[in-house]
């Protein structure tokens, strides 16, 4: 790489990060700006501006959208809410004996409906808060009727109540709870009992009771006719009380129910908890479809039918709304980054929170915890739970002021929270409870500081790119000018390589004629063709004729690697079969297997025995591989030669001595140019035949190695590639079939 290149590549780097910071500090301040006017708009929504606060330059179209229709929802709902409420209350005003008290999930009262004082003598604001227990004469009492109501039984229990006063007295009590764990408890006057003040009939009191209790319509149907309706029913049927009351019930749903009609009101006791819809005939011609869940109960020996009946097409509506307001609202939750939630200005458990909040305050997600759990989970969360349980409990002072305190956690590292309130208003002087903001502040403070500290260390690279550039000019100066001489001294080895290789032959050449000579007449003297001599001479001519033959093998050693470098500079590839070259230079070998005693025998595991190769330098490797097998093989000892499968397009030979072996610690040397194993002992060798073959096989893309152990023998394993298609015509000899060399 140049040092322009160098340079460019830092600096782009350089200016490619501090874009991409620049773009982050951006997009932060956006969603920073984004998060203020959700809070600004939530804020406005607690305090009763439920109009359109969101402009589209602010947060953008969809959210300002969504937002705005979900605030113009929730105040439809709001006030449909307050008007059902005021009814709500107005109908449990008429209760003098009958208690309905709504529990949240630890059994503790959240609202009283009904004659509270007139039958227990307690005042509502007084047990608001209190465990349900507090009104039985004992916990044996209460438990019994918390059994009853997990048993599935829907009629009103026996029990001992006791009054504010301390008297005891028996009463009926019957406990509802819901899956979240909340429920509702009412409590009555045994049958026959009435309340000072109160003059209607047991069965009257019992209806009004569940009139005022339940929002939904009631009816009480006896032998098929309407015996008595609440108001809500007689505004959804949409006729006067007169005209309702003594008619039968079919007479007032259209034809196609009246079947369906006759089967809720039947004497038959499983109708009770069935639920259908019928639809009414209303005067003037017009219908309105309700949903009807029948109740069954018995009254001084009769039995009587509870209808509860619903506006279907107004609840549908509503429900509708809801949905979609509670899909905005939640979309609203969640895309916050901040910890969102709500406490109620009565109580202190959870109204609602998104998953942030009950991620930064170590919360189970998905599930709102009771007040103990909360306070539990804040004094192990922080380091001053008390602290944030007091800011939690505290209202903001003056007109919708906003309070921010920051909390640091327990953890180590310890983390900063930042937690925030702001009030919530239905209408001016009527609190609906605090938001509560939460940040991971210290999460924020981390990022700045190592994207200040990434915009440091770019500042430093980019300052030093020059320098480091000229470092690397001068680098490159010195490194041409290292490689200009490396070239030159290249040359120079290169001149003095092929002056080595010419030298070697040339002497090689020159030695083989005097050896030629030296030899023959060594021979003739030996056999007597020059004269008779003695046993001394003959002897001495014995070792004069061993050592030039030892000088001969040394100088043919030498013009083989001679020619072979030349050689390996081009292979001439062809494709020929492995077993003959195999049994040519077995039979090659014969004389010395002779001398040695030796037994010679191949084994062919493939038929595939075509291969691709320069058939002069694969010869060389059977020669040398052989040849050092016969060498270091014991007397009366096996050579066995196996021809195999190996990877694809690859065959494998193995070459098995029984000879001296080589020591472990000296195989991997074994193919090193004039290395001999220290088990050679006095056999003589150049050490530069292994050396040769392991060449040879590079050169062919293949590979050489030795597995042997001293004392029992050696194993030489070489691969050869394979022909691509096997045409030589030859057949090789079959499996364990002796080489043509056999042992005198």
């Amino acid at each position: 790489m140049s040092e322009i290149q160098a340079i460019w590549l830092l600096g782009s780097l350089a200016l490619f990060l501090l874009a991409l910071a620049g773009w982050a500090v951006s997009l932060a301040r956006r969603a920073t700006v984004i998060r203020q006017h959700l809070i600004a708009a939530v804020q406005d929504l607690g305090t009763g501006g439920f109009g359109g606060r969101l402009h589209e330059d602010e947060v953008g179209t969809e959210a300002a959208a969504a937002f705005n229709q979900m605030a113009r929802n929730l105040d439809l709902q709001i006030e449909e809410t307050r008007h059902s409420v005021e009814h709500l209350r107005d109908l449990a005003a008429s209760l003098s004996d009958r208690v309905l008290l709504a529990l949240n999930d630890d059994a503790e009262v959240d609202e009283v409906l009904g004659g509270l004082e007139e039958l227990t003598g307690h005042h509502v604001p007084l047990v608001i808060g209190r465990h349900a227990s507090f009104f039985f004469a004992s916990e044996a009492e209460w438990k019994k009727v918390q059994a009853a109501a997990l048993a599935g039984e829907q009629e009103p229990l026996a029990v001992a109540l006791r009054r504010q006063d301390g008297e005891l007295y028996n009463g009926l009590a019957v406990l509802r709870r819901r899956a979240d764990g909340q429920g509702h408890l009412a409590l009555m006057p045994p049958p026959g009992v009435v309340v000072a003040g109160q003059n209607e009939s047991p069965s009257e009191a019992r209806f009004s009771a569940f009139a005022g209790a339940l929002p939904d319509g009631l009816a009480v149907v006896a032998d098929g006719v309407i015996v008595s309706v609440s108001p809500r029913f007689v505004a959804m049927a949409g006729a006067d009380e007169g005209e309702l009351v003594g008619r039968r019930l079919m007479d007032l749903v259209v034809p196609s129910d009246a079947v369906t009609t006759a089967a809720l009101v039947s004497a038959v006791p499983d109708a009770a908890g069935a639920e259908t819809e019928l639809t009414f005939r209303r005067p003037h011609g017009q219908t309105v479809t309700l949903g009807v869940t029948v109740g069954c109960m018995e009254d001084e020996g009769s039995r009587l039918y509870l209808l509860s009946a619903r506006d279907i097409s107004l609840s549908r509506g509503r429900r509708r709304r809801l949905e979609q307001t509670a899909a905005w609202l939640a979309a609203a939750l969640e895309a916050s980054e901040d910890g969102l939630a709500v406490l109620p200005a009565e109580g202190s458990r959870l109204a609602v929170a998104n998953a942030r909040f009950l991620e930064i305050m170590h919360l189970e997600p998905g599930r709102l915890p009771s007040a103990a759990r909360l306070d539990a989970v804040l004094d192990r969360r922080f380091a001053d739970g008390e602290g944030v349980r007091a800011f939690l409990a505290g209202r903001p002072d003056g007109e919708g002021g906003r309070l921010t305190t920051t909390f640091a956690t327990q953890e180590q590292p310890a983390r900063m929270l930042q937690l925030s309130r702001l009030p919530l208003s239905a209408a001016p002087g009527r609190s609906l409870g605090i938001l509560v903001v939460a940040r991971d502040v210290s999460q924020d403070s981390q990022a700045r500081e190592r994207l200040m500290e990434r915009l440091q260390k770019l500042e430093t690279a980019a300052g030093t790119a020059q320098e480091e550039g000229r470092r690397l000019a001068g680098e490159r100066e010195r490194l041409e000018q290292e490689a200009a001489r490396l070239l030159k001294e290249n040359g120079e080895l290169l001149e003095r390589e092929e002056m080595k290789t010419n030298m070697l032959g040339n002497f090689t050449h020159e030695m083989q004629n005097p050896l030629v000579s030296i030899r023959g007449y060594n021979e003739m003297m030996l056999r007597g063709d020059l004269g008779e001599i003695t046993e001394e001479q003959r002897q001495g001519l014995d070792v004069a004729l061993r050592n030039a033959k030892r000088l001969a093998g040394l100088v043919e050693q030498l013009m083989i690697f001679a020619r072979t470098e030349d050689a390996l500079t081009e292979l001439t590839l062809e494709a020929f079969p492995v077993w003959v070259l195999l049994e040519e230079n077995i039979a090659l070998l014969g004389d010395r297997v002779k001398e040695k005693n030796l037994k010679v025998t191949t084994r062919y595991d493939t038929q595939r025995l075509s291969v691709l190769a320069d058939r002069n330098l694969t010869s060389q490797v059977f020669s040398n591989v052989l040849g050092n097998a016969v060498k270091y093989s014991r007397d009366g000892g096996e050579i066995a030669v196996t021809v195999r499968p190996g990877a694809v397009d690859e065959l494998v030979v193995d070459v098995r001595d029984t000879g001296v072996g080589i020591p472990r610690d000296e195989q991997d040397r074994i193919f090193s140019r004039g290395f001999r194993a220290s088990t050679s002992g006095g056999t003589r060798g150049s050490g530069i035949g292994l050396a040769l073959v392991q060449e040879i096989l590079k050169r062919h893309g293949c590979q050489i190695r030795v597995d042997s152990r001293p004392g029992e023998g050696s194993t030489f394993s070489f691969t050869l590639p394979l022909a691509p298609d096997d045409d030589s015509g030859e057949v090789a000899p079959q499996s364990d079939h002796p080489a043509g060399v056999q042992p005198v």
